[in-house]
């Protein structure tokens, strides 16, 4: 081969290489582009509605990055538990009102009602960003997150192992308390404060793990027995656990603790950590959905992409729960759960939760209400 051979074969190897980069990086330029557009629309409709957790600490995480991060998209947040917003908005969308564009909040308000009801859209159409749909960006996987059976429209960004007790240990010797049996000794009888398992939520939630982990008779004894107080007052609850009104908490929200003890108050205040047979990790108030006929739909999928990023993600640390992505640490190490831990809040252990909360309602005395 002579030297303009070798030069015309260089040249042509440059040439498909620098055709097949370009060709490469198509699909990258136009997902930008896509994305661009969609940022762009939603600058123009200047809003997107989002029902969101309750509590201040959810409101950080939800919110306040994301006004700073999108100034021309007005977000109006509202943080609420899912049993006062949710029948609201069926009545709203029975009269034709459609008022929300996404729903943050626990599976086990959005799949019982939402979803039967149809009142969502489906989700993954709304992704766009790379970062978001890519595996390796999600513990175990992009598709480990869908929460409902057809995995299409309910996804769960957190996962962590839920505390179904809380104990202030200033007041309860821990040689008293070693078992989740021990907490049927008449020592503990009106002792113990829970979210309210008769209603969807985290008190449900940890009601279907005490009978996954001790059977119905163990909850029937502990709930109808042992005069616990219920109570739906989130911050109340942490309160009571804290000035040790009530030393025992069932279900005790992690980020309302840690609030108080930033304050410097409840520093002995821990997770019981007793043998489980068979421990389970939720997704909390840590799922999201679209809602159907959204009135602002690409300001929806921002917002929804937004969250879902790292970025959005970073912010979760707020609510003192794991965000299931690889690429943003642990905020409670402590809470993360073991490898294989099956997710409560799926839709597969629906019929579980219900149980648990039918027993709690036939067990429970009304006057257990504060």
């Amino acid at each position: 081969m002579d030297l303009h051979q070798r030069s015309f074969g260089s040249a042509g190897v440059a040439a498909f290489v620098l055709s097949a980069c370009m060709f490469a990086s198509r699909p990258a330029a136009a997902q930008q582009s896509s994305w661009e557009a969609v940022v762009k629309a939603a600058e123009a409709e200047g809003e997107v509605a989002v029902r969101g957790a309750p509590g201040r600490n959810y409101e950080e995480a939800l919110a306040g990055a994301f006004r700073k991060a999108y100034p021309k998209i007005k977000l109006n947040f509202t943080g609420t538990a899912g049993r006062d917003t949710i029948p609201q908005m069926l009545r709203e969308r029975e009269a034709g009102v459609y008022t929300w564009d996404v729903f943050v909040g626990g599976a086990s308000s959005v799949l019982p009602i939402l979803k039967p009801a149809g009142a969502l859209a489906p989700l993954k159409p709304a992704l766009i960003l790379p970062e978001v749909l890519a595996d390796a960006s999600w513990v175990n996987g992009f598709d480990a997150g869908w929460m409902d059976n057809e995995k299409m429209y309910n996804f769960g960004f957190d996962f962590s192992w839920d505390p179904v007790i809380t104990v202030n240990w200033d007041l309860v010797k821990r040689d008293d308390l070693k078992t989740f049996e021990d907490l049927l000794k008449p020592a503990f009888a009106r002792k113990m404060i829970a979210t309210d398992p008769r209603v969807s939520g985290e008190g449900s939630v940890t009601a279907a793990i005490l009978i996954l982990n001790f059977g119905e008779d163990f909850a029937r004894k502990l709930f109808g027995g042992q005069q616990v107080t219920f109570t739906t007052n989130r911050r109340q609850h942490a309160e009571w656990l804290v000035r040790g009104r009530y030393p025992v908490g069932f279900a005790t929200g992690a980020e309302e603790i840690a609030t108080f003890q930033r304050e410097g108050l409840g520093k002995n205040i821990s997770i019981f950590r007793a043998p489980m047979p068979r421990i389970v990790g939720s997704s909390g108030f840590g799922t999201i959905s679209l809602m159907d006929k959204a009135p602002h739909p690409n300001a929806a999928k921002v917002y929804i992409n937004w969250l879902l990023s790292r970025e959005g993600q970073m912010e979760w640390k707020h609510t003192q729960r794991n965000s299931r992505r690889a690429d943003v640490p642990p905020v409670r190490p402590d809470l993360v759960p073991p490898a294989g831990a099956d997710n409560i809040q799926k839709e597969e252990f629906l019929a579980l939760r219900e149980n648990a909360s039918k027993l709690a309602r036939d067990v429970i005395p009304t006057a257990a209400t504060p």
